[in-house]
């Protein structure tokens, strides 16, 4: 099977597999918001932050090491890297449990009381299974079960929404604990059993020195998983302060549509991991990855502009009039997430080369100018503040790690890409000042025409077109 179709196929898999899972939150949200109060939905909202900023610190970031590490390796080493990485995990685990009790008492002592202490067993529980299924699917990817990953997929997807359905109405803020729960638990026994995963598992297979160079690639992550975190979540008490709340319901509105669009791409990006784990180092590897690179980016630059373009028609559709505003802010969160694509497609180079310091560098940097942003512009500018910190941010992560990706993989005229952007963000910035529709309009024409200059000139250097008609199905 060519590359091509190999990164089809996989791409197929991860969409059946993710899509689903990705946007239960977003086909669920009517149903939330009419059985549980504003306070429980922000109880919950909360829960799920814990859980995501919890996750990673208690296991080491191990999933992320568990999908590079036995690919391609032998039956033997899968089984080693499977059983060191499960019993690490349940130490880990162990020790948590007990600081979660110590912290919920000490909390109790002092008269402490929030969502955290109030529901600190259902919080580990979560992670615990969340974890679980995490790392099984990401091992089923590594050792080529994509149809596994695919298939449990889509029962996460439905036993979420069939236990929601049972529980929600009827036990409230409970009800939706319980029924992720008992979806994930589900999730991972069907994993275990389909993939026949208990063959991989032998305490005989446990090997320290396997384990610690699984750690060595994942804990350098976990600053970069931390940084993410702040990247969703410093810019809300900042808001809150100077905007109130209703700002912030217009900048999370405004998110939804680029983030929407950033959800379907990272299952593209997902299945792209897979297919530079394997090809990377084969010969013809350089010229594959700048096609996929360019047709990428170019496709990505186009749905940016019409996104920026039908902003307003888009926002009218789909929002209550008070939200109307948030058209305002998409043109350029749009653009922030044409430069999380960026970092998203040369990001697996870091993987395929283990090295993961990479991340913690890029993610770092950027950390601190978006806290830096947050802090100087919100207070001046309000959400436009919000908007540019992440907009700068992003770019300042695209740069970083495209910079330390070309250590590895060259990137075939990288002024075009440059020069696409800078079109691009002319575009968002017209859509966001200008209130003529036909300067609008014009403005997008003219960026269309350039961007189409572009890809032809990149189809005559590297042929993606002839490329791109190879990829048929078998």
């Amino acid at each position: 099977m060519s590359r091509l179709r190999q990164l089809g196929k996989n791409t197929f898999l991860v969409f059946i597999g993710s899509f689903g899972s990705k946007l239960i939150s977003f086909v669920m949200l009517p149903f939330y918001t009419r059985w549980l109060s504003t306070i429980d939905y922000g109880v919950v909202d909360m829960i799920g932050v814990y859980q995501a900023l919890l996750v990673g610190l208690i296991t080491g970031a191990i999933s992320d090491a568990i999908f590079v590490f036995p690919k391609n390796a032998s039956y033997e080493k899968q089984k080693s890297y499977f059983t060191s990485g499960i019993l690490f995990s349940f130490l880990t685990f162990t020790v948590s449990a007990f600081l979660f009790y110590l912290v919920k008492k000490g909390f109790e002592i002092g008269g402490g009381f929030n969502s955290f202490t109030q529901y600190t067993g259902w919080i580990y529980i979560m992670i615990l299974f969340s974890f679980l299924q995490s790392f099984l699917q990401q091992f089923c990817r590594s050792v080529d079960k994509m149809y596994v990953f695919s298939i449990v997929g889509i029962l996460l997807t439905l036993f979420t929404a069939l236990f929601s359905f049972l529980l929600v109405p009827n036990y409230g803020i409970e009800g939706y604990l319980t029924a992720i729960v008992i979806s994930n638990a589900i999730v991972v026994i069907l994993t275990i059993v389909i993939a026949r995963l208990d063959r991989y598992f032998s305490i005989t297979s446990y090997s320290r020195a396997d384990l610690m160079i699984m750690l060595k690639y994942s804990v350098p992550l976990m600053p970069n998983a931390l940084m993410w975190w702040l990247f969703g979540s410093l810019n809300r008490p900042v808001l809150e302060s100077y905007v109130g709340l209703a700002g912030i319901g217009v900048f999370a509105v405004a998110q939804k549509f680029p983030n929407l669009a950033s959800v379907v791409f990272n299952i593209f990006g997902n299945s792209w991991q897979i297919s530079v784990l394997e090809e990377y180092g084969r010969e013809g590897f350089e010229v594959f990855y700048n096609k996929i690179f360019a047709l990428v980016t170019l496709f990505i630059a186009v749905g940016v502009l019409g996104l920026s373009f039908l902003a307003d028609w888009v926002v009218q559709i789909t929002v209550g009039k008070e939200f109307y505003s948030a058209a305002t802010y998409i043109p350029l969160l749009s653009v922030a997430m044409l430069f999380l694509c960026f970092s998203t497609i040369v990001t697996p180079v870091f993987s395929a080369v283990r090295i993961s310091k990479y991340y913690f560098y890029s993610s770092v940097w950027s950390a601190i100018i978006s806290v830096v942003l947050n802090i100087l512009l919100i207070p001046s500018i309000g959400i436009y503040g919000a908007v540019i910190s992440l907009l700068c941010s992003h770019l300042l992560m695209a740069v970083i790690r495209i910079y330390f990706s070309m250590h590895y993989v060259a990137i075939y005229y990288l002024w075009v890409y440059v020069v696409l952007a800078i079109i691009v963000l002319f575009n968002s910035i017209i859509c966001t000042v200008g209130n003529a529709i036909l300067v609008r309009f014009l403005t997008f024409i003219f960026s269309i025409v350039l961007i189409g200059f572009l890809f032809i000139f990149l189809n005559k250097k590297m042929c993606i077109c002839s490329s791109l008609s190879s990829l048929k199905w078998r």
